[in-house]
């Protein structure tokens, strides 16, 4: 019974999940996406890409597909939530500057991301986006997928400027393959008068796979959803 009545208080309420660069996609997010279903809200979660496919990388494409969706979803429901994470946060942003959304959630999104040119001075010997993982089950990107990373970074960096719905951005303290500073950028520039950055000292740059945090996370996002937001 509590379940169905959380399905009729949602039911007009889409949440479109952008995921970042990883050989994962959306998958990095199934906790968050599990807990946003069993709260009866209708998620969706779109592959950006293809990795079988090394030809499906125009960054262009990748972006305009995704406004695409989310145009779709909020034709059909009320209220259209979208949350980004890493790349996606980048791409969400480009959504929410074309799209009417209700609420917009970066969670440690790219804007800036870590080389070997921007982290040499602190001799760490990483770089990024290629991520290290080891879940065996994913096969990696092609590598021309990388360079598209990059382009959708530099060519939509610019959309955090013109959103003005109500933003929530969430970046872990630890995070090694997104700055900080990438989120206070998005917190500086945009346009929206109700905004809040949200730094959870400890935490990496998987924020909801992290279950020491991610009760704590998924609490956020919630009570962000239900936040009187007066104009």
């Amino acid at each position: 019974m509590k379940s169905l009545l959380k399905k009729f208080k949602h039911r007009s309420t889409a949440i479109l999940i952008v995921h970042g660069y990883s050989k994962r996609r959306w998958h990095a997010l199934d906790p968050l996406i599990e807990f946003l279903e069993n709260e009866g809200y209708n998620v969706f979660y779109p592959a950006i890409y293809d990795p079988l496919d090394e030809h499906d990388s125009n960054a262009t494409q990748w972006v305009e597909n995704m406004i695409d969706r989310a145009a779709q979803y909020s034709v059909k429901y009320s209220k259209l939530i979208v949350i980004g994470f890493s790349m996606g946060g980048v791409v969400a942003s480009a959504i929410a500057s074309k799209v009417k959304v209700n609420r917009l959630i970066l969670l440690a999104p790219a804007f800036e991301y870590i080389t070997f040119e921007n982290v040499k001075n602190k001799m760490v010997k990483s770089i990024l986006p290629k991520p290290v993982e080891t879940d065996t089950d994913f096969l990696p990107l092609p590598a021309s997928f990388e360079k598209t990373f990059k382009e959708v970074v530099k060519e939509y960096k610019e959309s955090i400027k013109t959103v003005s719905c109500p933003l929530l951005i969430i970046h872990g303290s630890k995070d090694s393959r997104i700055p900080l500073s990438s989120s206070y950028y998005a917190y500086e520039k945009t346009c929206s008068f109700h905004k809040q950055l949200i730094v959870l000292e400890g935490v990496n740059h998987n924020l909801v796979e992290d279950i020491t945090y991610n009760n704590q996370i998924f609490s956020l996002i919630e009570s962000f959803f239900n936040k009187e937001i007066k104009a």
